[in-house]
């Protein structure tokens, strides 16, 4: 049977009110639009072996931008700047604890858990543009649309092509060899009326056609699924509030296919696909909601089942927790054998802080109105900031008595030019400059 390429991949989104209009996965129609518009493939792969790989003594950094395209009643629902500054950083977390050290592998049935892999891969926000500038690894545009539709005007003219490009209706992705770029959107239904949450277009995808723009490689995703609940009345989709949409995603821009093998229902033995995985049972199709364990199906209806807990399944976020040895080989594999991924993990300098101990983001920057002091980490220690100017007087200050997750000033009474902020701590001063502009 013909295979169809992986390297796009939509989950549904649970926007829609009436339960007919939910899809989880807008396979085949989005695979359709692709080989209609790009019928010619690519006769050779780029691939180029890299021969200083050692994936055991080696931790790679990879830098992540995030391209927030939202109106402001959605940033709202976010928790406005503060909010999702938060919810990027425990997006973080979630990621480097999945492809590092999974602190969900207590969950995982004892058939499955020494199965559990990681990669070692350190994913960081990024900390210098394209242009060398300095940037806290998030770009946030306001728009007045509700959302954004999969089929556009710009570029490919799909997979929200609009997102990717200043020109439209988003925000142009930094350059691919340096970056993942993550647009962080509201996605509206598409001509079939389904609403999807995610979409990956991995650059394993120009190995298979030709012409895919390149700028557009990278992830698209609900707003309603990025980071991880820590309070009841934040904003997500329901039973995807715990940030396993991106490391789903992240597996297939790596070159991970669905653990079932999107092959609709079919098994090995009657001409069905697979995920090409060894340590993977087969799969006749998706999981859905949280099943109990064992779970079988027609294609594995013996010994443990289906595993319908790895992040490749659809299973809810409480449900999804593991990559398998074998998925994180070829993860690996494919990280240090690919021109464009390799190379992600080959800008220290894009994610590397001058103070390792840093524990704060300054944002934005530059700043029009207000700039924000946001922590990470608990500021101890901090008696004192101020706001100073090019010359370095004094334009304003805050004395701590009690210690905060953020703090800001308003800038916007200022002229265009180089400001300063200076941060006064019980055994250290550290002072950090931004730059007023209109």
């Amino acid at each position: 049977m013909k295979l169809l390429p992986f390297f796009f991949v939509l989950l549904y989104s649970f926007k829609c009110e009436s339960q007919e209009l939910y899809k989880r996965c807008g396979w085949g129609s989005f695979v359709s639009n692709v080989e209609l518009k790009y019928e010619g493939k690519n006769e050779t792969p780029k691939w180029s072996l890299k021969s200083n790989f050692n994936n055991n003594t080696i931790k790679y950094d990879i830098p992540l931008v995030f391209h927030f395209i939202l109106n402001q009643q959605q940033i709202n629902k976010l928790g406005g700047l503060y909010g999702i500054k938060q919810r990027v950083l425990k997006q973080i977390a979630v990621i480097n604890d999945a492809f590092q050290n999974n602190k969900d592998t207590a969950l995982i049935p004892l058939a499955f858990r020494h199965l559990t892999g990681s990669v070692d891969i350190h994913f960081q926000l990024a900390r210098v543009t394209p242009d060398n500038q300095e940037t806290d690894g998030i770009e946030i545009k306001v728009t007045t649309q509700n959302g954004i539709s999969s089929n556009g005007i710009t570029g490919s003219g799909i997979g929200f092509s609009d997102v990717k490009y200043n020109s439209s209706l988003g925000l142009s992705g930094w350059d691919p060899m340096s970056y993942i770029n993550v647009w962080v959107i509201n996605p509206l239904a598409d001509n079939n009326g389904f609403n999807y949450s995610a979409l990956t277009i991995s650059p394993l995808l120009l190995s298979e056609y030709k012409s895919i723009p390149f700028q557009e490689l990278g992830i698209v995703m609900h707003y309603g699924t990025l980071g991880s609940r820590s309070d009841s009345s934040e904003f997500f989709l329901p039973k995807f509030d715990k940030g396993k949409t991106l490391i789903h995603e992240l597996g297939h821009f790596f070159g991970l296919k669905h653990i079932w093998g999107d092959d609709n229902g079919k098994c090995l033995i009657d001409g069905g696909a697979d995920d090409d995985i060894e340590d993977t049972p087969i799969q006749a199709n998706s999981t859905s909601g949280c099943p109990s364990f064992p779970k079988y199906d027609k294609c594995t209806s013996n010994k443990s089942g289906i595993m319908f807990m790895n992040y490749m399944d659809y299973t809810d976020d409480d449900c999804s927790l593991m990559f398998t040895k074998g998925q994180c080989d070829k993860i690996s594999t494919n990280i240090y054998s690919t021109d464009i991924l390799f190379s992600l993990t080959q800008h220290p300098n894009i994610t590397a802080n001058n103070n390792t101990n840093i524990n704060y983001l300054i944002s934005p920057n530059p700043c029009k109105n207000k700039i924000y002091i946001i922590f990470t980490q608990p500021s101890l220690g901090l008696k004192k900031i101020e706001l100073l100017n090019s010359i370095g007087q004094n334009l304003d200050a805050q004395i701590i008595t009690s210690q905060r997750g953020y703090y800001n000033f308003e800038v916007s009474q200022y002229s265009n030019q180089m400001l300063f902020i200076k941060l006064v701590f019980d055994n250290k001063v550290e002072i950090k400059k931004i730059l007023k502009n209109e």
